[in-house]
């Protein structure tokens, strides 16, 4: 048996030509968008689902549909079967239900469907939705369908705009001749645990929380951290805390900005310094080496156990200058949003002092262009160095008492 929340049966049961599906993290709008799309197969229907990526198609919806096959009574094999190569395929009764990725829209020129999906279509170009919209022309009932969490005023939000029905950040649903937008919030979300929904409460930011969990529009700059939150102070030099480096070379080439955040904790996180430059490994680590003589053996130095980074770590660890140092690893589970989210939430709640020195500026401007819209675009090395210093100083680390 399949138990669907209200939103989730709106969405399934809409007839308006557009539907989108407007849902906090954690709402179901892919698990509706999977069940519909199996409906709409049943029927006869040619289904073409598109996603921002491979890995969401493969390690999130596959899973999904034999979920929902198997509660409909359906068995892989007797029923249905699912191709993986050269395309995915979610085959039932003989009809298709393609899934395919719209990270380059013009490959998605060619089918003919009558019915189309979009999962987290936030992720998507506006580009990818109208060649979309061009694959429905394969019989007379068709519909397209948008399953997403909000993101700003990006062109989800215009194509709302357009349809006059930005009453839907108001109330639950909403709909004209054409649209029906449906939007669930977490606390709509039926059998979810509290102690998720209040520890997601905990670890986001105020804007943050109202456009992933309550669905509500944010302006994008400063979406995650406000850099009128820092708390600006003279800070000394301390004796001891962590120096985390966020590198951007391979031991062989040179790249983007390197930065290197020096942070301590007390009652408070303070930073006192972030240097940010752009040289090369041979370079960089006479830097680092300067910087750690300078930061003195108690402030431990940080990097990430990760990737390239493997390689300077085991040189770093041959330099006969840091023989007195601690060097610590943190290896990131996470995406840099995630990680920088209870930083960010610590900001919020004015816990973090940040020293009065010329680098402030350029952090601020980081912290400015942060946002998970554009998180691939522009510069954000001092943020995951100063990330990285406040996910291992939580580790627990020595921290000194003479801030001044």
């Amino acid at each position: 048996m399949i138990s669907l929340s209200r939103a989730q049966y709106n969405f399934i049961n809409s007839t308006t030509k557009g539907t989108m599906f407007l849902s906090c993290i954690a709402g179901g709008k892919s698990y509706a968008l999977v069940f519909k799309s199996i409906i709409d197969a049943l029927a006869g229907k040619r289904v073409l689902v598109l996603s921002y990526s491979l890995n969401n198609l493969r390690d999130n919806l596959v899973p999904l549909y034999r979920q929902v096959l198997d509660l409909m009574g359906y068995t892989e094999g007797a029923h249905y079967y699912i191709t993986k190569s050269p395309s995915i395929n979610v085959v039932i009764n003989r009809i298709d239900i393609m899934l395919r990725t719209a990270s380059n829209p013009d490959s998605l020129r060619g089918p003919s469907v009558a019915a189309l999906y979009f999962d987290e279509a936030r992720e998507l170009t506006r580009e990818a939705f109208d060649i979309g919209l061009g694959r429905l022309r394969a019989g007379s009932d068709l519909q397209w369908f948008i399953a997403t969490t909000v993101r700003g005023k990006d062109w989800v939000y215009d194509i709302i705009k357009e349809e006059g029905l930005t009453d839907i950040f108001n109330t639950n649903m909403v709909a004209n001749n054409y649209l029906t937008l449906i939007r669930t919030t977490i606390d709509e979300v039926p059998h979810i645990s509290e102690d998720y929904v209040n520890d997601l409460k905990r670890q986001y930011t105020s804007s943050f929380a109202q456009q992933e969990l309550y669905c509500a529009i944010v302006d994008g700059a400063a979406e995650i951290i406000n850099p009128d939150w820092l708390i600006l102070k003279d800070l000394a030099s301390p004796k001891t805390g962590i120096r985390f480096w966020d590198l951007a070379v391979s031991t062989k080439t040179s790249a983007d900005y390197s930065a290197g955040c020096l942070m301590t904790k007390l009652d408070k996180y303070y930073i006192h310094d972030i240097k940010r430059v752009k040289l090369a490994y041979p370079d960089l680590k006479k830097l680092i080496i300067q910087t750690a003589i300078q930061d003195g053996p108690d402030v431990h130095i940080g990097l990430e156990d990760a990737g390239q980074q493997l390689a300077i770590i085991q040189d770093l660890r041959r330099v006969p200058e840091l023989s007195n140092h601690v060097l610590r690893r943190y290896r990131p589970t996470k995406d840099k949003i995630t990680r920088a989210l209870p930083f960010a939430s610590q900001c919020e709640l004015s816990n973090v002092i940040i020293n009065n020195m010329p680098f402030v500026r350029f952090f601020k401007d980081e912290c400015l262009n942060f946002n998970s819209k554009d998180i691939n675009k522009g510069h954000n090395d001092m943020i995951d160095a100063t990330t990285g210093a406040y996910n291992l100083l939580c580790t627990g680390i020595a921290t000194t008492n003479q801030l001044g």
